[in-house]
């Protein structure tokens, strides 16, 4: 049996993270809730486990497009769900542009919530462990981080590099 990645929950207020990791319990999830959103890119990085992020649009003190653009940016392997009570088809398809696989509505079902991750899991590429948080890129080849790396020598600089090789 494959092991299901962690799955962090943030939300606005203490109440509805235990509720929606009560649910993902009972989908035989293992979350973890989290109520500081200022905690969430430490959390992923301190926390390579996590596979998935539940949060809620309405974060306080925090744009969640740019949360959204920091996790795609830092955390290229979390799959990224977005909560919301509006209906505002506006706010659904302005997180998904931003990274997000879903929008789901508040109040959370477990058919729907269970659904969106077992669509997510089954399109999501294989995690690689040995990938860290310097590479930005979605890539298990070694090859590709010779590439990477070189690229990195010069990217300070005015030269122009053509890299070339498989796809």
């Amino acid at each position: 049996m494959v092991r299901q990645p962690k799955i962090l929950v943030v939300s606005r207020d203490g109440l509805v993270p235990r509720t929606d990791c009560d649910i993902l319990l009972r989908l035989g999830h293992e979350p973890i809730g989290l109520a500081d959103t200022q905690e969430i890119e430490p959390t992923l990085a301190a926390h390579p486990e996590i596979g998935m992020l539940l949060f809620d649009l309405q974060l306080p003190g925090r744009n969640p497009f740019a949360v959204l653009d920091n996790v795609r940016r830092h955390f290229y392997t979390v799959g990224i769900f977005v909560c919301g009570a509006a209906t505002d088809p506006v706010d659904s398809a302005r997180a998904i542009r931003h990274g997000a696989h879903q929008f789901l509505h508040y109040p959370l079902e477990p058919e729907a919530i269970g659904s969106a991750i077992r669509e997510y899991l089954s399109h999501a590429p294989p995690r690689c462990e040995a990938v860290t948080s310097s590479r930005e890129f979605v890539t298990c080849d070694p090859t590709c981080w010779r590439l990477l790396d070189s690229a990195a020598e010069v990217a300070d600089s005015r030269i122009h590099i053509l890299l070339l090789g498989e796809t």
